[in-house]
């Protein structure tokens, strides 16, 4: 049988237990509240265009997606999140969520979709197309 001192620890740790199992998802994690969708207008260069200064490209319409937790006329602290070579994912909309949890709006910029690119992770050539052919001495040619 148990002890009175340990029936009152168990009835303690039952009691966390069910506190932080019970305890709603806002206290992790701001909600969402609002999201605003942009348009950014851009270009789309080989890494040679941009390293020699060229500026007119194929046009590509990218977009940002700005998330609040808050609402009101406050200004609000804003991260801006970009993602890597394998676009927007998990990964991303978990920062979006820790940095709203302490009243932060995020603004999640996503480079690929309207350059019709989903990852470059394994394949840098969709990012610079043509680039490495002309500046890697081991793809061949002159």
């Amino acid at each position: 049988m148990h002890s009175p001192r340990g029936r009152r620890t168990m009835t303690i740790l039952l009691a966390l237990l069910a506190a932080f199992t019970l305890a709603p998802a806002s206290q992790a994690f701001a909600q969402t509240l609002r999201i605003e969708l942009h348009p950014i207008r851009s270009v789309t260069l080989t890494a040679e265009q941009f390293l020699t200064g060229v500026k007119d490209g194929p046009p590509a319409t990218i977009v940002g997606e700005l998330r609040f937790t808050r609402l009101g006329a406050d200004r609000l602290p804003a991260v801006v999140l970009v993602h890597g070579s394998g676009g927007v994912g998990a990964s991303i909309d978990r920062w979006s969520q820790e940095l709203g949890s302490v009243g932060m709006a995020t603004f999640i910029v996503d480079s690929f979709t309207g350059r019709g690119i989903t990852n470059t992770a394994s394949d840098q050539s969709p990012r610079d197309e043509g680039a490495l052919s002309r500046q890697d001495p081991c793809a061949g040619g002159d």
